[in-house]
């Protein structure tokens, strides 16, 4: 048996070696991911719909390949999930929505399908909250996620049944979607790596509820992977970025390398804390263990914050978020859509103008790291309107948006950020910082999360029903 989950879990990249060599096969592999899913997701609820026919097909097909000598791609025969907001062909696509139960997709979004090319064999769609709309993730389908390190707290939104089925070991691999950190903030809540790419570079059409399927995705969302770790995020990088379809016939993505691949040529700015969104002690002293490993490790270290804080970033993410939440809505008669363009192109060029700035700080730093979350994961917190709910940060009441603040800044500057776990609480908790790289520098903000998870060492695992 190959350890998938518990403190034994393997990463992806390690299962992807055990396919290739043919140590283990694919069929293997994925009856050993659904008899997890079976035994374990109806306590945690990650799965809205699990394919085990599919995933039976998909994994055959990679042994008659592999058999045959004909290897399918860097994924070969690797058991993955998607998130329930992706279209996938012949599975329905409900986004959280009970009505749309019934929604078979016709064909797989671009992202999806890249998944398959490569290899991968999708074995179902994880939970999400409705329209992907909360920093928890809850629906009527399947009740809310729970995290795999605490039942009683969350294990984030909108992309929480992905966080929380790769860290309970249920698959090595995930790919989720980010808007307001629904990448980041479930990956930091559930102790595993999340990376939201630079805008633009893993398609997002066929995304719910962006809009029609054989339509492109506009503004600040983006979709990436979540993982066990950082290289498996390199991993699906590969797999996931590149030129939309119709783009794709002149269009060629090619990534600059990292900047740094050794502390010792690596120029970090830590960001520890900010008035607009302050963090709790046990956060503060995860970035802080980040910044004396790297300083330990002869990097450049330059502890400062960004001229104008986070309340710049907060003000301009607030408006171009909610114009993409609102943007698929009806438009009111009553508004004028020549006044509604141009609110959108205010709020653009202050988006722009900010990202301009964040590019000239990138100039003398190749990475910025900073907290993922204020707070580790929260307490369950879905039985109340969300304008009502707040959370606590070390005694003190703060509004439950500030959860996302933190990830404003890679948002508004459309860059690459890297969520990795650093630490643990007194009670097991995980603690995740962020690394954020130069927009297009995917590869250098992974470079710098990998010396970052080398220098640590941390070690997860996962509450005790959940392990082995």
């Amino acid at each position: 048996m190959i350890p998938i989950g518990g403190t034994s879990a393997a990463t992806a990249s390690a299962l992807v070696a055990l396919l290739r060599t043919g140590s283990v096969s694919s069929s293997e592999m994925v009856e050993q991911v659904l008899a997890r899913i079976a035994a374990l997701d109806p306590s945690l609820h990650a799965f809205v719909t699990v394919d085990a026919v599919g995933a039976r097909r998909q994994a055959q097909a990679a042994d008659e390949a592999f058999a045959a000598r004909r290897r399918l791609g860097p994924l070969h025969g690797l058991p993955v999930t998607v998130k329930d907001s992706f279209l996938v062909e012949g599975l329905p696509t409900t986004a959280g929505v009970a009505e749309r139960k019934d929604a078979i997709g016709a064909a797989d979004a671009p992202a999806v399908a890249a998944l398959r090319r490569a290899g991968a064999v999708i074995v179902g769609l994880t939970s999400t909250p409705v329209l992907c709309g909360d920093i928890q993730t809850h629906n009527p389908l399947v009740g809310r996620t729970d995290n795999p390190w605490d039942a009683a707290r969350s294990a984030g939104g909108s992309s929480g049944g992905s966080a929380a089925a790769v860290a309970a070991g249920l698959v090595p691999l995930a790919l989720g979607s980010d808007l307001s950190g629904s990448i980041r903030i479930p990956a930091a809540w559930c102790g595993v790596a999340g990376l939201k790419p630079s805008h633009g570079i893993v398609s997002k059409r066929g995304h719910v509820p962006e809009g029609a399927g054989d339509l492109p995705t506009v503004d600040v969302s983006v979709a990436g992977p979540i993982g066990r770790c950082v290289d498996d995020l390199v991993l699906a990088l590969d797999v996931l970025a590149g030129a939309e379809p119709e783009d794709a016939v002149a269009w060629r993505l090619h990534l600059p390398p990292p900047r740094a691949t050794d502390p010792r040529n690596l120029r970090a700015l830590v960001w520890w804390d900010d008035a607009a969104c302050p963090v709790s002690d046990d956060v503060l002293a995860a970035v802080d263990r980040v910044a004396q490993a790297l300083d330990g490790a002869s990097a450049t270290v330059t502890v400062e914050k960004v001229p104008g804080g986070l309340q710049r970033f907060v003000d301009v993410f607030d408006a171009v978020t909610q114009g993409e939440i609102t943007g698929n809505t009806p438009a009111d008669p009553a508004d004028p859509s020549p006044l509604a363009h141009q609110g959108w192109k205010a709020d653009e060029a202050a988006r722009q103008a900010l990202q301009v700035e964040l590019a000239a700080r990138f100039e003398d730093h190749d990475v910025i790291i900073c907290p993922a979350t204020p707070v580790p994961a929260i307490l369950h917190d879905t039985e109340r309107p969300v304008e009502d709910r707040w959370f606590e940060v070390d005694g003190r009441d703060e509004p439950y948006d500030h959860l996302s603040r933190w990830s404003s800044i890679a948002t508004v500057g459309k860059a690459p950020a890297v969520v990795l776990p650093v630490a643990s609480t007194v009670g097991g908790l995980p603690i995740a910082v962020q690394v954020i790289g130069p927009y297009l520098g995917d590869r250098t903000a992974l470079a710098a999360a990998g010396m970052v998870e080398r220098l640590i060492g941390w070690s997860p695992s996962p509450r005790p029903d959940l392990a082995g």
